[in-house]
């Protein structure tokens, strides 16, 4: 059941990152992407791991303004977002690799 949770609060993520791409600002709608990201990395198992992710992202420079270089892209990392749960949820691998590694180069 605590799965199903996770996955619950994962797409409830996605929709409000959805939803800042239209009525959000540019903070919010990065504030709204790391929060996704950091759920995502809670299925792992691994809350060292997502402590640390979480203390390196506040180490460095956050890049709001530079991270999607358009419109479209966001849309497509909104979509992205989606499809790494469905493969998370479906236990699928090497599709959640090939999303995380499209998400990351952007392409």
């Amino acid at each position: 059941m605590l799965l199903l949770t996770i996955f619950d609060t994962l797409r409830k993520l996605a929709v409000h990152f959805d939803r800042m791409v239209l009525d959000g600002t540019m903070l919010e709608l990065y504030e709204a992407n790391l929060a996704f990201h950091r759920q995502l990395l809670v299925l792992g198992g691994n809350q060292e791991l997502v402590d640390l992710i979480a203390e390196i992202r506040q180490r460095t420079s956050s890049a709001p303004v530079t991270q999607w270089r358009t419109c479209a892209r966001i849309e497509q990392s909104g979509r992205e977002h989606r499809l790494m749960i469905d493969a998370s949820q479906h236990k699928d691998a090497e599709e959640l690799k090939r999303l995380v590694r499209q998400h990351i180069i952007q392409n």
